[in-house]
């Protein structure tokens, strides 16, 4: 028998055996290649950004819509919200929400997210750091950019009244906003108006704040920043005023009070120091 009628004979009798060979090193070669090329199978963003009960920071951004701002505001509030965003760690969350005068809709919750963090924020020994950087933009980044335009440019005209202090303590007990890190800061953007039966900044001049619920703030870092109204109210942005809103915000429990407003460096005090 020839040397090639041997070999056919061969392989006939051991098809079945010489394919499952070849699938098995195939399969091997095709697992060995995923994995040097980029690892284990990276978890899933909710499992890698930590973003479980037990968040590292939360953070709210109330913005106040509930009186005419100045054009002049839109760069402002856009560069606050897209620097704050830009910050949140791995594991914290943040949520942008605007209130009007309307009582029957008081907070509007526009952006709700947990940052599943950037690449550079996981361990170097971890797979996936440029998946993760592109789970960041695509997550949390880009959905944060649509929602900044949206809210900045939303014009409000006048209203008979403006709660702004009962819709900060309505979106601070929301459970539904996840106000639970171990850090919590409250940034309310605000004219500082508010314009009630008892605070009538538009006829008087000044803001009476009724006494809020003690430490429904507790352990939160409050900033006040203040925008410019209209130019039809311009000058009722006083000191007077503006301390009226950092005792009322010590009063409810906050840790820290720092108050910002244009043209004044932001002055962070710490509640337990303020008279």
């Amino acid at each position: 028998m020839s040397l090639s009628s041997s070999f056919t004979s061969f392989v006939e009798d051991h098809k079945v055996q010489i394919i499952a060979g070849f699938l098995c090193v195939g399969v091997a070669g095709a697992a060995y290649y995923k994995f040097a090329d980029s690892g284990p199978e990276p978890e899933s963003v909710e499992k890698r950004s930590l973003c479980g009960q037990n968040l590292s920071r939360s953070t709210i951004i109330l913005v106040d819509q509930s009186d005419p701002l100045a054009l002049e505001n839109d760069a402002r509030v856009m560069e606050i919200m897209r620097s704050e965003g830009r910050v949140v760690s791995r594991g914290s969350s943040l949520v942008l929400a605007s209130f009007s005068g309307a009582v029957h809709r008081r907070v509007m919750v526009h952006f709700q997210k947990c940052s599943p963090g950037r690449g550079s924020e996981i361990d170097r020994r971890e797979v996936g750091r440029v998946k993760q950087e592109w789970d960041w933009n695509r997550e949390f980044i880009d959905p944060l950019e649509n929602t900044i335009g949206e809210i900045a440019h939303r014009r409000a005209t006048r209203t008979d009244q403006s709660y702004i202090a009962d819709t900060i303590a309505s979106a601070v007990t929301d459970g539904g906003m996840r106000f639970n890190g171990r850090e919590r800061r409250l940034l309310v953007l605000t004219d500082g108006l508010e314009n009630t039966a008892t605070s009538r900044p538009y006829v008087d001049g000044r803001v009476r704040l009724a006494r809020p619920r003690e430490q429904f703030l507790a352990g939160v870092d409050f900033e006040f920043i203040e925008l410019a109204p209209d130019v039809s109210v311009a000058g009722l942005q006083t000191y007077e005023n503006r301390l009226e809103w950092r005792q009322w915000a010590c009063i409810a429990g906050a840790k820290t009070v720092t108050i910002r407003a244009p043209g004044l460096r932001g002055n962070r005090q710490v509640c337990r120091d303020v008279p």
